[in-house]
């Protein structure tokens, strides 16, 4: 692919932090917006790498992260049981897009089961959606409907359910697909599939919502 210009947002989260390193790996210029630049120390020494402090939710801090990107990326979570950070950030996040540049590519990693995907997953997955993590996916799904709403260049990728392993580069997109329920994805596998088959250029999944599983 050709070198982006990528503002993450997220950058410290555990699929963040696969977004930055292997965005870099692939030569990318990579820009992040966190509160805790310190937690981004191994990547300071990449001449392709700028971090910068501030609030997703501040539409100045954002405005200033997207300047320049071809690219922005979006990979938030809550760590606190009902956090609306999602939720919360992606209207500020659409708005500073949309005053920078419309055209700009907008990928926003949600949840299996968020959305018309509810619909698709397994029955297993529904439980555990409806019964465990009941708060992410609602505030996912404000968080998707912004993105829908509010933007034109976007695709949004729904992991199956996320894991720490190594990266396989295995990752599977489907529009409606139904993983089964006990198989996990690397993190890093999700992030490789960002990164080979949605950015900007790269129209497959374009205004899509687009389901990532590991081979079933």
């Amino acid at each position: 692919a050709s070198k982006k210009t990528i503002t993450i947002i997220g950058a410290t989260g555990n699929t963040g932090l696969c977004l930055v390193k292997q965005a870099l790996e692939a030569g990318h210029i990579v820009k992040a917006l966190v509160r805790s630049p310190d937690k981004l120390n191994e990547f300071s020494t990449n001449e392709n790498f700028s971090v910068t402090k501030g609030d997703v939710t501040n539409y100045n801090d954002v405005k200033a992260s997207l300047e320049g990107s071809t690219d922005v990326l979006v990979s938030l979570g809550g760590r606190e049981k009902g956090s609306t950070i999602c939720s919360t950030a992606q209207p500020v996040i659409d708005k500073a897009l949309n005053d920078t540049n419309p055209d700009m590519r907008l990928v926003v990693v949600t949840s299996m089961a968020c959305g018309d995907s509810y619909y698709d997953v397994t029955w297993a997955t529904r439980r555990f959606a409806d019964l465990i993590i009941a708060s992410a996916i609602k505030d996912k799904n404000l968080q998707e409907r912004s993105v829908i709403k509010d933007t034109t260049n976007w695709v949004i990728v729904r992991p199956a359910g996320l894991s720490d392993g190594e990266l396989t580069g295995t990752a599977q997109g489907g529009p409606h697909a139904a993983p089964a329920a006990s198989k996990t994805i690397p993190r890093a596998d999700v992030a490789d599939f960002i990164l080979k088959q949605c950015l900007s250029g790269q129209d497959e999944w374009k205004r899509y919502p687009v389901t990532v599983f590991p081979p079933q």
